[in-house]
């Protein structure tokens, strides 16, 4: 948990606790909550830390009976404060996603920050944040690929279709300069009927000239064994030299 103290105030939320009680939530797979409490408040628990800042009393407002603070000033607490730059990036995928505050928005309220403990990192978390991302899972291996195996920048669940503009699907990851997919396989890909249209996908896409990738949840504790499979599926398409019978929409629209 993190605390904001901030004195003479009632408690209010910042960070990922004020996202939770806004229209759509930013919440899923975060993994602490943010308070704003007066400054006498104790905060000795375990597991609790304090940070002190100036909260100005225009960014709060009302929502669902509760005082929070306004979507970028949360998202900008719950990023600064972020465990790391991934951890970071997976926050702002989340809410870009879920329409709590646009690129531009976030941008501009960053440029206000100028100094501010943190405002660095999350410039650089926004620059890397992509608001077709649709699950915390989904980012992290985009993370893999783009800062561990320093792959070009992909696009994500852009969907795809053959040379026929026949849909063969949405994956994950495209980069189109490799001619490679990447899909990460949650737990709705484990019946046996999921499976099957996973591998039919697959030859499609290696039938239209894409070479595919594909990662579960644990793999994704040893991002050294992430990216040589993505490095493998990188010099198949290399090796192959297909043709591309592939076709992607110029703005395929929200998701």
């Amino acid at each position: 948990m993190l605390v904001r103290s901030v004195a003479g105030r009632p408690c209010d939320c910042t960070g990922r606790r004020s996202a939770t009680v806004w229209p759509r939530t930013v919440a899923r797979g975060c993994r602490c909550r943010s308070w704003c409490l007066p400054a006498a408040t104790s905060a000795n628990a375990t597991g609790v830390v304090r940070h002190r800042v100036f909260l100005d009393p225009a960014e709060i407002e009302i929502r669902a009976g509760i005082p929070v603070v306004r979507a970028a000033h949360a998202l900008f607490d719950a990023t600064r404060w972020a465990k790391d730059l991934e951890d970071a990036v997976v926050l702002i995928d989340i809410a870009l996603a879920a329409g709590l505050v646009s690129r531009a928005e976030f941008g501009e309220y960053l440029a206000g920050r100028a100094g501010h403990r943190g405002v660095a990192r999350t410039r650089r978390a926004l620059e890397l944040a992509d608001e077709r991302t649709l699950s915390p899972l989904e980012t992290r291996l985009r993370m893999i690929w783009v800062l561990d195996a320093e792959l070009p920048r992909p696009r994500c669940n852009w969907p795809v279709a053959d040379a026929q503009a026949r849909r063969i699907g949405r994956p994950d990851l495209l980069c189109e300069e490799l001619a490679v997919v990447g899909e990460f396989d949650g737990a709705d890909h484990r019946t046996a009927a999921t499976q099957r249209e996973d591998v039919r996908k697959e030859e499609r896409y290696r039938d239209a000239g894409l070479e595919c990738f594909r990662v579960v949840g644990t793999d994704l504790r040893d991002r050294a064994l992430v990216v040589r499979r993505m490095r493998a599926a990188v010099a198949r398409a290399h090796e192959a030299q297909r043709p591309r019978r592939w076709l992607v929409r110029q703005n395929p629209g929200p998701l």
